[in-house]
């Protein structure tokens, strides 16, 4: 009977693996070019609702729940990352939780829900504040592309480390996509 369980259990999880979508290379930069207006001003709204002494991370789940909630401080003069901050998985969005760490940072629930939707608009799931501002597009397995965007055009030696590092792949002086390998798998992004 521990056998059928155990088989069944793997043709489900293997079946709902197939069912989504496997996103590529070429996703990313049809995505970006579809909505590019759209991108910047999300990562321009993002910024304005962070305040300056901190860092914030959100990935969304579906409509209520988050992925990942993280909030630190910043170090205003060297712009470090201070740690400990607020992180934390698996998260409903209404909760006591999630509504004392966005009040933390001025938020409300509207806040929320409007970076919900403009995510949404744009096919994307997650954004970090800051410069560069990075936003997810997708996740591939336990992977994650992302925009990596820019508000002033890279010098060439910050453009030639993008060019070189194997997790990027460089579009123009204000935009790179990367490739966030999650746990196992290459750190190297996909081949198109």
């Amino acid at each position: 009977m521990l056998k059928i369980i155990f088989f069944f259990i793997v043709i489900t999880m293997d079946l709902s693996c197939k069912l989504e979508k496997e996103y590529s290379n070429k996703d990313v930069i049809d995505n970006y070019n579809s909505y590019k207006d759209q991108i910047a001003e999300l990562k321009t709204f993002f910024n304005s609702v962070v305040p300056r002494n901190k860092f914030v991370e959100i990935e969304f789940e579906g409509d209520t729940r988050l992925f990942r909630l993280g909030i630190y401080n910043v170090d205003t003069i060297t712009k470090e990352i201070i740690y400990p901050g607020f992180l934390e998985w698996d998260l409903k969005t209404n909760s006591k939780k999630v509504k004392t760490a966005i009040a933390s940072i001025g938020w409300t629930q509207n806040i929320l829900e409007t970076l919900k939707l403009k995510l949404g608009k744009v096919n994307c799931i997650s954004i970090e504040s800051g410069e560069p501002c990075k936003i997810g597009f997708q996740r591939r397995d336990m992977g994650k592309y992302y925009y990596v965007l820019f508000e002033k055009s890279m010098c060439d030696s910050i453009g030639s480390f993008y060019k070189k590092h194997c997790a990027y792949n460089y579009y123009n002086k204000y935009v790179v996509f990367e490739w966030g390998n999650g746990a196992v798998g290459s750190g190297c992004y996909p081949s198109p």
